[in-house]
């Protein structure tokens, strides 16, 4: 799946930004560290289902966008 053929996906950081949120009070209210969020923001790592789910509740958003891979997507489970 080419994440470019969803222009209405947020990376992390568009997410966060619209969102008020600094990385700290983000990772506060996702249980993961500011250096985590920093390094999934620098897409120098790739979240877990995990904290996917947990980022995406966080910012009131369904999916996000990271330019190597789709990070969430049930529809090849199965």
């Amino acid at each position: 799946v080419d994440n470019a053929a969803e222009p209405d996906l947020l990376t992390l950081k568009q997410a966060r930004l619209n969102s008020g949120l600094t990385q700290s009070k983000l990772a506060e209210a996702t249980g993961l560290t500011q250096s985590r969020i920093s390094s999934l923001e620098k897409e120098k790592r790739f979240p877990s289902e995990d904290e996917l789910e947990r980022l995406c509740n966080a910012l009131g958003v369904d999916n996000l966008k990271f330019k190597e891979r789709p990070v969430k997507d049930t529809a090849d489970q199965g």
